[in-house]
């Protein structure tokens, strides 16, 4: 069975202190956390045993967890959304499956959690990249998302940005040689570096990769020591 424990690692100290909470998620496979600010809480996406997306807030404070009951009138179906943390909106936003006519076939959504209205909404995008897994990150320095993802599992190095007024993705065009494509994306990380305005990518294997938005992407120096890519989610 899939363990649904609570722990927090001490940046300071550097060790692991599990949490007792008095009410514990579901048990997920393939989850994604989000830390809220304004409200000093945290915010965890993840399938339940049937694939379908369950939401849930964690009250640092009070040290419990809590369903997300707005996202319940919704059927969405997933696994391995990247949570973004939209600082200009105040909102949570991930892509995933949904049948928005009900006729069963599932198309990509853009899903909006509204953390301190307590609301959700699911809009369809005009134009989003056909592809799995995406890893996604806000640029807050232009106000659109920015994805990594693997076109059908066969091009697994393209970038996608979201524009939120045109309600549409948009692959961009970027110079030089992208990270290889070797590998599934599932195993991928994106995070982006607002200080240095660059977006950070790392691979499967230990590899780093560092994507300016205009300069084609680099190969960071190597690190002495990487964590085990299995381990990353």
């Amino acid at each position: 069975s899939m363990p649904n424990d609570t722990w927090f690692f001490d940046l300071t100290t550097e060790t692991w202190v599990q949490k007792t909470p008095l009410h514990n998620p579901t048990a997920m496979h393939s989850s994604h956390a989000v830390y809220l600010p304004d409200q000093d809480k945290i915010l965890l996406l993840g399938p339940n045993g049937g694939n379908w997306l369950e939401m849930w807030l964690y009250n640092i404070a009070a040290n419990d967890w809590t369903k997300v009951n707005a996202l319940s009138t919704y059927k969405l179906y997933g696994g391995q959304q990247a949570l973004v943390h939209d600082t200009t909106r105040k909102r949570v936003h991930f892509f995933t499956l949904y049948d928005h006519d009900g006729n069963g076939t599932r198309d990509w959504a853009r899903c909006s959690y509204d953390p301190a209205a307590e609301t959700f909404s699911v809009e369809p995008p005009a134009l989003n990249p056909a592809g799995y897994s995406p890893e996604i990150v806000y640029d807050a320095k232009r106000d659109r998302m920015v994805c990594l993802k693997g076109a059908l599992r066969t091009e697994f190095n393209e970038i996608w940005a979201y524009d939120f007024g045109a309600n549409a993705f948009s692959k961009l065009n970027v110079t030089g040689s992208p990270p290889s494509g070797n590998g599934d994306t599932t195993s991928w990380q994106l995070c982006r570096d607002e200080a240095r305005d660059l977006f950070v990518v790392f691979r499967s294997g230990g590899m780093i990769y560092a994507l300016c938005p205009n300069a084609p992407p680099q190969l960071a120096s190597a690190p002495t020591a990487s964590p085990n890519p299995a381990r990353l989610k």
